[in-house]
């Protein structure tokens, strides 16, 4: 009974993981963990819709090589890998490891540990799927994430009538805009941008400052009435500031409120119901204003007021505006996983489909880090191996024709192939039967060393200046009156020394460029081991710098330096068994022309010798 319990459990487990996965196409994913606990981010009350930031680097995600360009293949679902998840892209750059996605959460329930989602990708068919207006809630009437032109993400295409601001490349979320107390941006006034104090208003944006200014306005909002709403900065102290139709002003106040930290991010909130309007600073509540709010649509003003005056000096970035007043668990969210920091949402396992491919490509990966200096390296390298690759193949393919060469100029000068119509040597003065010995006329004439097929011979050139190094001798001894056919010793030695010459001209053929690959076996290792030093050395300054000893930091780094040490050594290892076997070829040819001379002067000498 256990047994087939056993096997029943195995079987549900089977089906279970065999539908694990979402959707076969995508080859991996990324876990992402949502924590509402005490342990994360604390919240006591649910929140529906709740858009979170997914902050991609390499200290939670290193396969940025696995996905496309642009992220198009990038997908969300939850836990369950049954519901998507909206999402959309703000940033996304593999080359440089960083991504800014912003995603759709349905529902966070208060208590909930490591509640999961998924982050697919590796789809080299994908086309994009990211859906900007659907990440966000029909009450998300404005949102700006200010990368580029200031444009509004939501359906309502609340986009800026006019804008003087210039961009600022290094804000809280990728990219931000920065005000120099006369610039400004202008939204027009709007159906959806209509404060209504029942339901009430939100918004919320990053601000940076690095001088105390007076009064200096970050937002306004400007009823046609002259009524009027603003988050000023007095100092480095936030408030708000409301004026009503009858031109009533009421600021709020906050006897424990401190000013702001200069240059340093912050995330300020602002809530407005029909009776009270909040203003909260980092998650914190900061100061407030006890008012009846009366209902009034207008204009939006960031930076200067629309006439210029009031001019902020500073930085502002994530702007987003609801018609209705959010609870504080929905603040303490957007500031929590905004900021760079979040205790909600954390990364998990990766994972990767059964039977998925290759799997992550780490080369690639490593590829991808290198620094100027690993890659000025590893491109030396590599085109010092191609350049070696060439020389063995050409050498190699040249050796091979000069031993089929030289045996069948073995094969004649045997008188194997005594059969087939050869050449005679083409000289001035041809040798004859009277000036050679029959047999090594015979000989001759059975090689033919003109022969196409002996071009590429040694044995066939050093015995081509044997042959006339003995026709010169012969000519001269013949020359005198007593008209001999004989060689003194002194002559023998003159031949062999010729064919000695003749020899090592063929030696140096044969060992031509063979230094350029022990210059790749000696020389490569030492380069890659040169790119890896420098590459370490960068490594460690750069996180010396960054003050950050997380091994996330420290590991890409190391990968890519160590990549110039493969480099040399691949190289370096088939240069070491290429020329060795290239030069035990070049020996043994070397060799035979030593023997074949040693027998040329062996049988000159028996047949000429005095």
């Amino acid at each position: 009974m256990r047994i087939l319990l056993s096997l029943l459990l195995f079987f549900i487990l089977s089906i279970q993981s065999a539908h694990a996965w979402w959707n076969k196409e995508w080859d991996y994913r990324k876990e992402f963990l949502i924590d509402t606990s005490a342990t994360g981010l604390p919240i006591e009350n649910s929140v529906n819709e709740a858009v979170v930031l997914i902050r991609l680097h390499l200290g939670n995600f290193t396969y940025f090589a696995d996905t496309l360009p642009s992220g198009e293949d990038i997908r969300f679902m939850s836990g369950d890998d049954i519901t998507p998840l909206k999402h959309h892209i703000e940033f996304y750059d593999p080359t440089n490891q960083v991504g800014l996605i912003w995603v759709k959460l349905p529902r966070l329930i208060p208590g909930t540990n490591l509640e999961k989602i998924y982050m697919y990708y590796g789809n080299s068919g994908a086309v994009k799927g990211e859906d900007p207006a659907g990440t966000y809630s029909v009450d998300d009437v404005l949102t700006y994430h200010f990368n580029g032109a200031p444009s509004d993400t939501t359906a309502y295409n609340n986009h800026p009538q006019s804008n003087t601001s210039e961009e600022y490349p290094t804000a809280v979320i990728g990219n931000g805009v920065q005000f120099n107390g006369e610039s400004n941006i202008i939204i027009p006034s709007s159906p959806s941008l209509r404060l209504i104090p029942d339901p009430g208003s939100t918004v919320s944006l990053w601000l940076k400052f690095s001088e105390e200014q007076t009064d200096a306005n970050v937002f306004s909002y400007v009823s046609d009435e002259n009524a009027s709403l603003s988050l000023k900065i007095d100092g480095s102290v936030p408030y708000l500031q409301y004026v009503n139709a009858e031109e009533q002003s009421v600021k709020s106040v906050s006897e424990t409120a401190t000013g702001l930290n200069l240059d340093s991010w912050h995330q300020l909130t602002f809530t407005v119901t029909e009776e009270r309007i909040t203003l909260y600073v980092d998650g914190n509540e900061y100061a407030v204003i006890d008012t009846k709010v009366d209902e009034m649509g207008g204009t939006v003003s960031l930076g200067a007021w629309v006439d210029g005056s009031q001019g902020f000096i500073g930085q502002i970035d994530e702007l987003r505006m609801l018609k209705t007043a959010v609870t504080y668990d929905w603040i303490l969210i957007n500031s929590n996983t905004q900021g760079l920091d979040s205790t909600l949402v954390r990364a998990g396992a990766d994972g990767q489909q059964e039977g998925a491919g290759e799997g992550h490509n780490y080369v690639a990966f490593s590829l991808s880090k290198l620094t100027l200096e690993g890659k000025i390296t590893t491109g030396t390298l590599a085109v010092m191996f191609v350049f070696a690759f060439v020389i063995m193949f050409g050498k190699g393919m040249f050796l091979s024709k000069v031993r089929k060469a030289n045996y069948l100029f073995q094969r004649r000068y045997a008188g194997e192939e005594t059969g087939k119509k050869s050449k005679r040597i083409k000289t001035d003065q041809q040798l004859t039967p009277a000036a050679v010995g029959t047999s090594l006329i015979a000989t001759y004439k059975s090689v033919g060393t003109e022969d196409k097929k002996l071009r590429e011979s040694p044995l066939n050139r050093v015995f081509k200046v044997g042959m006339k190094e003995l026709h010169g001798r012969l000519t001269a001894s013949t020359a005198g009156a007593a008209r001999t056919r004989t060689l003194s010793p002194n002559s023998v030695s003159a031949i062999r020394a010729g064919m000695d010459t003749a020899m090592v001209r063929e030696n140096q053929r044969l060992q031509k460029q063979m230094v350029l690959l022990t210059i790749a076996i000696s020389g490569g290792p030492f380069i890659g081991l040169f790119g890896t030093v420098m590459g370490v050395m960068i490594t460690f300054a750069e996180v010396a710098l960054a003050g950050n000893v997380d091994v996330n930091a420290i590991a890409p780094g190391i990968s890519a330096a160590l990549v110039a040490t493969v480099a040399g050594l691949a190289v370096a290892i088939p240069c070491l068994f290429g020329y060795n076997y290239l030069a035990s070829q070049i020996k043994e040819i070397v060799a035979d022309m030593r023997v074949f001379v040693d027998e040329f002067e062996a049988r000159v000498a028996e047949e000429f010798g005095e």
